[in-house]
């Protein structure tokens, strides 16, 4: 599972290009003020590649793959009902779209992704799926990545979605929008490298205080036999 949600991903998505299961065959931008549409299959391969080049930056500081953790807990302030997809807290100001939480109550626990948050006087928030059984007034748990490791993913897939639309469509090949989102990533890395953003609740390697050139090195699998090198 990859950092961000397609639901994130639909929220820093241009509008011209959406998430969906119509035009599956050829999702192009065909003009101005047409959409392309990608499946969310292709979105999820996305957001898989832009996890693995997050993973790639941080492995030597941070273990990787990173983990969820929890970074807020309420309960719920009446049932959730099976069939239902609100949930009513206290206060909705923690929750965020595309975030996923986890429902508990003496029955068990189960995790749900936010689909939207009320933003008017009642705080309450939707979950992307109904529920399967009645939660007793459960607790209510964000669990999700340290930030901003979801919205760097988020960035970081849709630039790469940017890019294969404008190869097959525009002139240049390459889009400002989709530019503009991988220096806020590698801006994002860089701050996360030189410790000025900490990952809360994340493993470090063992050996980051180490120098690299220190470090073993890897053997090749073969050897070079008597004769075959470079005479001196």
């Amino acid at each position: 599972m990859g950092y961000c949600s397609v639901v994130m991903l639909r929220t820093v998505l241009p509008k011209v290009i959406t998430i969906g299961d119509t035009n599956i065959t050829t999702p192009t931008i065909q003009g101005p003020g047409r959409q392309a549409t990608i499946t969310i299959k292709e979105a999820q391969r996305f957001i898989e590649m832009a996890t693995e080049f997050i993973n790639s930056r941080l492995s030597t500081v941070y273990v990787v793959p990173l983990h969820r953790i929890k970074i807020h807990e309420t309960t719920a302030l009446a049932d959730v009902r099976k069939g239902e997809k609100r949930v009513l807290v206290r206060d909705n100001g923690p929750f965020n779209v595309g975030w996923h939480v986890r429902l508990s109550d003496p029955s068990g626990t189960a995790l749900f992704e936010i689909e939207k948050v009320s933003d008017d006087n009642v705080n309450e928030f939707e979950l992307s799926r109904v529920v399967d059984r009645i939660f007793v007034t459960p607790l209510v748990s964000i669990v999700e990545y340290p930030d901003p490791i979801s919205l760097m993913s988020a960035k970081q897939a849709v630039s790469m979605i940017i890019d294969r639309q404008f190869v097959a469509e525009q002139n240049p090949d390459t889009s400002n929008y989709g530019k503009s989102l991988r220096t806020q990533v590698s801006n994002d890395i860089d701050s996360i490298m030189a410790g000025v953003i900490r990952l809360n609740g994340q493993d470090h390697v063992g050996r980051r205080f180490v120098r690299t050139s220190l470090r073993d090195t890897w053997s090749t699998s073969g050897e070079i036999q008597p004769g075959q090198g470079k005479e001196t």
